[in-house]
């Protein structure tokens, strides 16, 4: 109920809100007679004192009976916000309207006298409805409250811009009467719609509209929102017109602010006021800028994303690269020791050659009897046998190509490397290996390992030259290449294992062997060492995985 005058439009409070709070009041307090009429003039409401005054009344016309006086009451009540006055003689009466939210009137109060009470009914309901408005209004600002968190926990979880989008208009359509709410992101100089949602219900991203046909421009000059009557601003941005035929009352353009960058705007569409309130307006605008800082994030982790790929590529391309080098470099350490090792096969094929020619000049003789001639055979036989082994084995530590990975049994490996390099020279190698040590590798490139280490320790001592293969644990062995040399001293260590680093004078080393080796080792999941041998000289051990069915046996 409102006594005293129409309020303003904002008030949503009125006859019904009257008659749900006031019924109680009027049956318990002491008031005369008093009388609530709806415009028409049907009673809507009497207290119990109204019945001797006024009877079983419905109308306004019985308590009232002239419509002179009935006219000049409500035409009072809407002019000076009360009518006081006499219905007849001796019978005294006050009127007051009762208003509604648009400030129009209702209904009438009538009260039989004017009593004190009734001079308190103004400042009792203008406290209701103040507390009212106050209520609504924390009401509103709690809600408004709950949508700002409810974003920023969104933005803050990492969610997608078009997640985030959606989520943010559905809570903006909760606490901000709108018709339609859209995110439009800035293409150069053209408005592209990313999310729109019309009435609750999305609607396709499908239009595109020029920054200078809207208030966006303004927006994105001021770097804040901006709001306008649609009616009032039809002319400078014609944009506008479609939206104020459409019913568009006011039309409110919050940035997408980053960094002192535009990247868009949220847009609300309003039918019901000219313009949107303060609060608003400022709930739009702190969306906004959590839009526009997701937004951000969003491009950088795109950018992130597509450097990363490009590194990605880069760094497999520099894998491949780095893999054929590597094979180069192998290969190329294989041709050193090929060359090194023909040296010592040339001494070995020496023998059984000689062999065969002293032979072949006594058969071309024939001066061997049957049992000798037979003998000698044989041992030609065996010669030729010994001499195409040996060819066989450098041949096959020659071949190129790709590892193959397989079963290698160690000690095989081992004594390979120790025919290879050189019968002569082997003849000083001693080598101390238990059976049935099975690694998982490529047996020509352990080989080329062992041959290089050696060769390496002949080279640097002579013989003897001794191989130990130890079984650490139950998944790890070892192989030790001991000399008597000088050894290695301590300041070059940490550069031994370094491509093309050599401690032979010029012309004797490429520098390659070890690194090579180094390089095998870890492709075989394992390592080399380097240490004084405790009799003297040096020691390189060799430490590699044992093959997963050795382990399982053991």
């Amino acid at each position: 109920m409102q006594a005293g005058g129409p309020e303003t439009p904002g008030d949503l409070t009125g006859l019904a809100h009257f008659l749900r709070r006031w019924r109680e009041v009027l049956d318990s307090a002491p008031f005369p007679a008093v009388v609530v009429a709806l415009p028409g003039g049907e009673v809507r409401l009497a207290n119990p004192a109204a019945q001797p005054t006024y009877g079983d009344a419905t109308h306004l016309d019985a308590i009232v009976p002239s419509a002179e006086q009935r006219r000049a009451i409500r035409e009072s009540c809407l002019a000076d916000g009360i009518w006081e006055g006499e219905i007849a003689p001796g019978r005294p009466m006050v009127a007051l309207p009762v208003t509604g939210a648009d400030g129009l009137q209702e209904g009438l109060y009538l009260e039989a006298a004017w009593s004190p009470l009734a001079t308190a009914v103004p400042t009792l309901v203008s406290r209701l409805r103040a507390a009212d408005r106050e209520a609504r209004q924390l009401r509103h600002a709690a809600r408004c409250a709950e949508v700002r968190q409810a974003v920023a926990m969104a933005v803050g979880r990492g969610k997608p811009l078009s997640e985030l989008a959606v989520a943010a208009l559905s809570h903006i359509e909760r606490v901000i009467p709108v018709r339609e709410a859209r995110v439009t992101l800035l293409e150069d100089d053209t408005l592209r719609v990313y999310v729109a949602r019309r009435g609750g219900a999305p609607a396709p991203p499908d239009a595109r509209t020029l920054l200078a046909a809207t208030p966006a421009s303004l927006a994105r000059a001021r770097r804040g929102p901006v709001q306008c009557s649609t009616s009032a601003a039809v002319e400078l941005f014609p944009a506008l017109r479609p939206l104020e035929a459409s019913g568009v009352r006011c039309v409110l353009y919050a940035p997408l602010t980053a960094s002192e960058a535009v990247f868009g705007f949220l847009e609300l569409h309003g039918d019901e006021r000219e313009a949107f309130r303060c609060d608003e307006v400022e709930l739009a605008s702190d969306i906004a800028r959590m839009l526009g800082t997701a937004l951000v994030r969003e491009k950088m982790l795109e950018q992130a994303a597509r450097h990363a790929q490009a590194l990605e590529v880069r760094a497999a391309l520099g894998r491949e690269e780095l893999n054929r080098t590597q094979e180069q470099l192998i290969q190329a350490a294989k041709l050193s020791s090929i060359g090194e090792l023909a040296a010592g096969l040339v001494h070995e094929l020496n023998q059984p050659l000689n062999v065969l020619g002293g032979y072949v000049e006594l058969l071309r003789e024939g001066s061997l009897p049957p049992p000798a001639r037979d003998r000698a055979l044989d041992v030609m036989s065996r010669a030729v046998e010994r001499m195409a082994s040996l060819v066989d084995n450098l041949r096959n530590f020659s071949r190129s190509g790709g590892p193959t990975i397989g079963e290698v049994d160690l000690g095989n490996v081992v004594r390979m490397a120790r025919e290879l390099t050189g019968g002569a020279l082997a003849r000083g190698v001693v080598t101390n290996c238990p059976p049935g040590l099975l690694v998982r590798g490529d047996a020509n490139r352990l080989e080329q390992v062992f041959i290089n280490l050696v060769a390496n320790a002949l080279q640097a001592a002579g013989d003897p030259v001794s191989i130990d293969v130890v079984a650490l644990d139950d998944a790890r062995v070892a192989v030790e290449v001991r000399d008597r040399g000088p050894g290695v001293p301590e300041g070059i260590r940490p550069r031994i294992f370094e491509p093309f680093f050599t401690t032979k004078p010029p012309g004797q080393g490429t520098g390659l062997g070890l690194s090579v080796s180094a390089r095998i080792v870890q492709e075989h999941g394992g390592r080399i060492e380097v240490d004084d041998n405790p009799g003297g000289g040096a020691l390189f051990r060799v430490i590699l995985p044992l093959h997963p069915a050795r382990v399982d046996a053991g």
